[in-house]
């Protein structure tokens, strides 16, 4: 039974770091989606020809467009993370500021 147990511990371990999960404290659900995954990476072609060489820098062009429209929403998602944390931290200080203010009041 304890072999099982920590066989199953160390699938669980494996498959949490093959697919990128960290049991780190986070308030997302799964892990943030990394570039790589939602797009398709260009290959050089084989042939040398006029039309494989528009195409591939046709495909380079659109990896770069995709990454700068990942990269844009990246940002936008820090931005809005920060303002939350921010917004947090705001509520967590008037809520102590309150109760010092009540117990101060009741001395």
């Amino acid at each position: 039974m304890k072999s099982k147990i920590i066989l199953l511990v160390t699938v669980l371990c494996l498959f949490s770091a093959s697919v990128g999960y960290s049991f780190a404290k986070s308030n997302l659900i799964g892990s943030y989606p990394s570039f790589s995954s939602r797009v398709f990476t260009p290959r050089a072609p084989l042939g040398k020809d006029e039309y494989s060489v528009s195409r591939y820098k046709a495909e380079v062009d659109k990896y770069i467009e995709k990454y700068e429209d990942y990269s844009m929403g990246a940002k936008n998602d820090l931005d809005d993370i920060e303002r939350k944390l921010n917004t947090a931290e705001r509520e967590v200080n008037q809520v102590v500021t309150d109760y010092r203010r009540f117990i101060m009041s009741i001395r």
